[in-house]
């Protein structure tokens, strides 16, 4: 059981930095199954975030790490990019998949990688979050496009670690974590406040502190941290209000079958993207919002069907 705490020490919203209470910065530094991402993971990860980014430099990045070769090399080769011809040189292998797409398999094998790191008991757990990361990710895509919200790729990698603080907490909180998380799915407006009455602080900046420490661009920290509060944060705005919509969206998928029900203007979170200049008229029609629903679903279902 974890005894509640008080909020005081948790992490104001204004604060630059992000700081958590000892208790939960210490489990989390105990724990063996904790480790900061790659440097050499990050540094690539950082470095397609630059329109600009060199491919012979990015290349040399990853051939640095095996697992990251094997990684880009096995997409690269797979039934979704392969024209027939099989490719063993990892640069032809960038060329192919993009950089985009290589930034967002290196940051889901680091995520995949900590989250193989729970235990077996956790596995529910593991695979739930996971399922929900990347059903995010696919609907900010998606929403990115129908919306003409103008991000180039970062969206999808935001919306795959959105929610790490999660997963952080699950690992390092094995036998409590269900007492503060109940992996409902509902998140209501009292959610981080429940949370943060418990720990003493939330996912969110749980998440924001191994985002900072791993030296992750500023635009995914900023994801991690206010996705639930967007209008706390004026930098990065657009992103963090396009990837609370999104989130929306994956709750109510992973709370109800049946996507036909879902109402787009019962998210709370489209005000506040439409502030920052995006038009989500389009999926005020109705049936648009469930298509996209549907249309994430079935991508989940297929990447589900490759494990």
């Amino acid at each position: 059981m974890i005894a509640p705490v008080g909020t005081a020490e948790a992490t104001s919203e204004k604060n630059a930095d992000v700081f958590l209470p000892e208790h939960v910065r210490s489990r989390l530094l105990q724990n063996q199954s904790i480790q900061m991402l790659p440097w050499l993971a990050v540094k690539a990860v950082k470095m397609a975030e630059d329109p600009d980014c060199s491919m012979n430099e990015f290349t040399a990045i990853v051939e640095r790490d095996v697992s990251l070769v094997s990684g880009i090399l096995s997409l690269a080769n797979s039934v979704f990019y392969s024209s027939g011809k099989p490719l063993a040189n990892v640069r032809q292998a960038v060329i192919r998949l993009g950089v985009r797409t290589c930034r967002n398999l290196i940051l889901s094998s680091c995520i995949t990688s900590l989250m193989s790191r729970m235990s077996m008991k956790q596995e529910w757990i593991r695979e739930t979050l996971a399922r929900h990361g990347f059903f995010t990710a696919v609907l900010a895509q998606n929403l990115n496009r129908a919306l003409s919200a103008g991000f180039d790729g970062e969206e999808f990698t935001a919306g795959l670690v959105h929610d790490i603080g999660r997963t952080l907490l699950a690992s390092c909180y094995v036998d409590e974590f269900l007492e503060f998380d109940s992996m409902e799915f509902t998140e209501d407006a009292d959610y981080l406040d429940r949370e943060a009455s418990i720990l003493g602080t939330t996912h969110a900046h749980v998440g924001a502190w191994y985002a900072t420490n791993s030296g992750l661009p500023e635009s995914l920290i900023a994801v991690v941290r206010y996705h639930h509060r967007p209008t706390d944060t004026e930098a990065n705005r657009r992103l963090v209000a396009l990837i609370a919509v999104a989130d929306h969206m994956a709750n109510y998928a992973q709370r109800f079958e049946n996507a036909n029900d879902y109402d787009f203007s019962s998210n709370p979170y489209v005000s506040i993207l439409e502030e920052t200049g995006v038009n989500c008229a389009p999926l005020m029609e109705p049936g648009v919002a469930a298509q996209h629903l549907e249309l994430a679903e079935d991508a989940v279902a297929k990447m589900s069907s490759l494990k």
